[in-house]
């Protein structure tokens, strides 16, 4: 039997065009589970970013609205949030 020469490969690389995706933060979009929006407000609480839409952010507010009835006073230091991977399943009060 005869061996094959084998082909010399050329020493230039063949370039694909790769699209670059747009680089999008994890806060672009709302951080609530289930949720596909894009996120309109970024809240930090408890030294975290969290994205949400009109629709959760309303949500925190009638949360501190509660916290606001209990006590004189309510910042969002005094929510308590629930996390999978990097959705929020719940917020609750401390």
């Amino acid at each position: 039997m005869r061996k094959r020469k084998r082909k010399k490969r050329s020493s230039r690389k063949r370039h694909r065009s790769k699209r670059k995706k747009e680089e999008t933060k994890p806060y672009d979009f709302c951080q609530y589970r289930d949720c596909k929006n894009k996120s309109d407000i970024i809240v930090v609480i408890n030294g975290r970013y969290y994205g949400f839409c009109d629709k959760h952010y309303q949500l925190i507010d009638k949360i501190l609205d509660k916290v606001l009835e209990k006590k004189n006073s309510a910042s969002l230091e005094d929510l308590k949030v629930y996390t999978k991977g990097n959705r929020i399943t719940h917020i609750t009060i401390k």
